[in-house]
Formats: C-alpha cells, sequence, structure tokens
C-alpha cells in the first residue's frame, strides 16, 4: 500500500476522533434525582381560621354589651321586700330631694318597687313629723297632687338672694288680676276675663301661656266656640298650692278694716 493510501485511510479516523457524540440529554436528566416536592400544608378553611366558636362581629358586640353594663350605671337594685324601714325611708327622701318638680307617690312606688302607694304616703308623713320636730329649713309639701322638697317660707328672703328665679315667676298687676279671675272663675272665656276688668286682656293672657301659669282648658258650647281658660299645674306649684281647693277665699282677700 502506498503512502498516500495509507495517509488517505487515516483521516477518517482522526476525525471520528475529533468530533466526539453529543451526550444524550434525556439519559443525563434521568441520571439526576428529582427534587422532593415540598410537603403541602393544608390551608385553614375559614371556619378554622374563625376558631370553633367564632361569631359574628355584631352579634359579638350585642354580647359584649350584654355582659359589661356601662360605667356608672346600676343595673340591679335591692328589691323592695329586702330593705328595712329605714332604709326604705332614705330612699323615699333621696328621690324627693332629687326631684325638681313635685313626684306623685304612686311613681315613686313604681321606682322603688313596693306594692302599696299607702306605704309611700305614710313614709311622706313620718318625714314630714321628723324635718318639722328636728327645726329644719325645709319641708316636704303637697303640690299639685304630687310632693315636692321646699325651704320653709320665712327662708326665702335668703334663698332668693342666691336662686335669682323670683324673675321669673314676677308679673305685672295686670297679669296679676288677669291670672286672679283666671284663677277664681275657671274655665272662662276672655269675653268674661274682660267684662270683669273693663280692659282687652289678650296680651296678658298670651304673657301668662307664655310662662305656662294659664293653658286653654276646652272650648265653649256658644256660637264660634270660643276658648275657655284655665290654670295650669306651674300656677299651682308656683304658689304652693296642693290644689284650687286651697286658694284663699274672697273673704280672706278683702281688706281689713
Amino acid at each position: 500500500m502506498t503512502e498516500e493510501e495509507i495517509k488517505h485511510n487515516q483521516e477518517p479516523s482522526a476525525r471520528t476522533d475529533q468530533a466526539e457524540p453529543e451526550p444524550d440529554k434525556s439519559a443525563k436528566l434521568a441520571e439526576q434525582p428529582f427534587p422532593e416536592a415540598p410537603e403541602e400544608t393544608a390551608k385553614p378553611s375559614q371556619e378554622d381560621a374563625a376558631g370553633p366558636e367564632s361569631v359574628p362581629e355584631d352579634a359579638q358586640d350585642e354580647k359584649e354589651s350584654e355582659e359589661e353594663p356601662e360605667e356608672g350605671v346600676e343595673t340591679e337594685t335591692m328589691p323592695a321586700e329586702q330593705l328595712s324601714a329605714s332604709a326604705m325611708k332614705a330612699v323615699v327622701e333621696a328621690i324627693l330631694f332629687v326631684c325638681d318638680d313635685p313626684i306623685h307617690p304612686k311613681k315613686i312606688r313604681d321606682i322603688i318597687g313596693c306594692a302599696d302607694t299607702r306605704q309611700i304616703r305614710g313614709i311622706i308623713k313620718v318625714l314630714q313629723e321628723e324635718y318639722a320636730a328636728g327645726g329644719h329649713a325645709f319641708q316636704i309639701e303637697e303640690i299639685a297632687g304630687g310632693y315636692k322638697m321646699m325651704t320653709l317660707p320665712e327662708y326665702h328672703p335668703w334663698v332668693a338672694r342666691l336662686k335669682k328665679t323670683v324673675s321669673e315667676a314676677r308679673l305685672s298687676q295686670a297679669a296679676i288680676e288677669t291670672l286672679a279671675i283666671v284663677a277664681y272663675r275657671q274655665p272662662i272665656l276672655r269675653a268674661d276675663i274682660e267684662a270683669v276688668r273693663g280692659v282687652q286682656c289678650g296680651p296678658m293672657l298670651r304673657t301668662l301661656i307664655e310662662k305656662g301659669l294659664v293653658k286653654v282648658v276646652g272650648h265653649d258650647e256658644q256660637l264660634g266656640r270660643p276658648l275657655l281658660y284655665g290654670t295650669t299645674d306651674k300656677f299651682l306649684e308656683q304658689f304652693g298650692l296642693a290644689s284650687l281647693k286651697d286658694l284663699p277665699s274672697l273673704e280672706e282677700l278683702r281688706p281689713r278694716e
């Protein structure tokens, strides 16, 4: 064999030696271990996240408001039957003390929870006797169907210096005359008031109505159904009267000779 043939036969083998075959990717991947999949943690459902005893927010707020009473508000009081006689008297006295307006014994009974209004009246009578015997400057007066704790009249000049409400009750002479006619002759027509006074009384009636001393109590049956006027509970309270029966008689109002 010639030298050229030998060289020719060696070149392909050299090429094959130089060109290395590409590795099989699929085989290479098969040889690599697969990464372990992370363990799936069970996601909590909405019910599990809320807890086994989950309560809606609105219901929870209502529950908390029921369990926690407002600060300073007493939710329960001692039953009336568990109160001693002295404790019952003290409760009645406290209620009368804080009331600005006359309060009826029935309302006091309902507040305390006792069953008998006569018991309340009896307690008030005991308090009145104690105040009178003790020489106190105040007393419990029956006014407009109820009871109110008031200072005695002899202390009025000093109390009036502190409480400047006297001006509210101060009326002109014309207003006092009109009010007196209404008080003694109620229910009364405006025309009858004017017939007694001899002058127009429309402005005076409006003033007395604004002050809460006079009110419309009905209509007369005559033509036109004019208004009838009468006094109010504030009138009784203002003048310290239990009822209209306590008004001084005309004989008492006449000037002494």
